[in-house]
């Protein structure tokens, strides 16, 4: 490998560092990374520390996003003043330019060329790929996780009006089913109990395949196949979202009761300048469908508060309305401005106090709500996927099927990343607690 990559035998292969900012898609795709470099003979060591080469890959969903990935390149280059620094992902995609201002970058690459980032550094012709948002060789593993992400789709076609992912990731690319199935016998016998399949757009899948290719089809041909891991969504958008996913959570415990429903705002007028393309009588009757077909679907959301034109009522309708439904997990964000997006050009913006305030109403209201609907699990027997060992003597942390956060009381060590059955005793906070069984 030192010969081919024009190095001498008695020096050391190169060291290279990674980070990803933001989704499930961006962790994803530094891990096929890694394994391209480290199948290559390249050795991966802390970003904090002095490296060859880094690797970072950037979002942009947020401005503090923006500042978290300058932050992380004048960082490297502070650790090693001559290393090259690769920046790719969102912000890539947005401001190439502004990145390759910035000291020790010489690589700036957008999303569609995130795959050909191998090449341009070793220069071997068996790690040129054609331009694509997806990596030919997929991933076997995903470093120190639990749970592997698997990106099966990428880009979206709606264009809400706060949101700059069509522009930095493009329109709706589905990945070959074949290579997804593939990726997924990988994972399993690697030892993976849950698998994540991730996308910008995960409810849009298939529809530029043809051939009857959908979300639920390709969930279908996975169950259909030997495995011991269980399948969960990522965020789907409520449009996308078909009934059938129900009908397939209650027909097997392989695929798990909780969808991750991006809501975004619970008041109409706000949702039509979001051109969102639902109301919330849409979403409610989505809800009350998904609940008839498994009455106790683990329901999980994002909200934006401080939108422009958002006045109070607004956002009292909203209030009400997140509570009303019942979900057990509720992200909250203020709105943040982004460039080219239609909502950066309305009128009416809230100022900061405004929307700080409202994001703590916002979020203890969600949290009350939260409470109330994990209390419903009390008295039941979940499944566990460990992730860690508690701070509390004894215990052990992870996620029900539900995406309900679970302290599980047991001695045995050695749990990490395996399924177990819990018996839930308690709520603690918005947790549960209970025993093996």
């Amino acid at each position: 490998m030192r010969q081919r990559l024009g190095l001498p035998y008695n020096t050391r292969m190169p060291d290279v560092a990674f980070y990803s900012l933001g989704c499930k898609l961006n962790q994803y795709e530094v891990q096929a990374l890694r394994e391209g470099f480290l199948g290559h003979g390249y050795r991966e060591v802390p970003f904090e520390g002095p490296a060859d080469y880094y690797v970072v890959n950037s979002c942009t969903v947020t401005a503090d996003a923006d500042r978290t990935t300058l932050a992380l390149v004048r960082s490297a280059h502070r650790a090693n003043p001559g290393a090259q620094i690769v920046v790719t992902g969102c912000l890539a995609t947005a401001d190439a330019a502004q990145l390759r201002d910035l000291p020790g970058v010489t690589h700036v690459v957008d999303n569609r060329r995130k795959n050909s980032i191998l090449y341009r550094i070793t220069g071997l012709p068996e790690t040129a790929e054609e331009e694509s948002p997806f990596f030919e060789a997929g991933i076997s593993y995903f470093e120190d996780k639990t749970r592997a992400f698997v990106k099966v789709q990428d880009g979206c076609d709606y264009f809400c009006s706060f949101c700059k992912i069509p522009y930095v990731r493009g329109r709706l690319a589905s990945r070959d089913p074949r290579r997804i199935l593939e990726e997924l016998d990988r994972l399993d016998a690697h030892g993976y109990r849950e698998i994540v399949l991730s996308g910008v757009c995960l409810g849009s899948y298939g529809r530029d395949l043809g051939d009857g290719w959908s979300l639920a089809r390709l969930i279908q041909e996975a169950l259909s196949r030997p495995g011991s891991y269980r399948i969960r969504l990522s965020s789907i958008d409520p449009r996308d979202t078909p009934l059938e996913l129900a009908r397939i959570m209650a027909e097997t415990p392989r695929l798990c009761p909780h969808l991750h429903l991006s809501l975004q705002s619970g008041d109409d007028d706000t949702l039509r300048r979001m051109r969102r393309g639902y109301t919330t009588s849409d979403y409610a009757r989505l809800v009350e469908g998904l609940r008839r077909g498994v009455p106790d679907i683990g329901l999980s959301t994002d909200i934006i508060v401080g939108f422009p034109g958002e006045d109070d009522e607004a956002h009292r309708r909203s209030e009400a309305f997140v509570a009303g439904v019942g979900f057990h997990r509720v992200h909250v964000f203020p709105y943040s401005e982004r460039e080219r997006t239609a909502a950066a050009r309305m009128e009416n913006a809230q100022p900061a106090e405004v929307i700080q305030d409202r994001l703590a109403r916002m979020d203890r209201a969600a949290r009350a709500s939260a409470a109330a609907a994990v209390e419903t699990w009390i008295g039941r027997t979940v499944t566990v996927l460990v992730e860690s060992r508690s701070l509390r003597a004894g215990c052990a942390e992870g996620f029900s099927e539900h995406y309900a956060r679970c302290v599980l009381e047991s001695a045995e060590e050695g749990l990490r990343g395996s399924l177990v059955r819990m018996k839930v005793d308690a709520r603690d906070g918005l947790r549960l607690r209970g025993r093996s069984v």
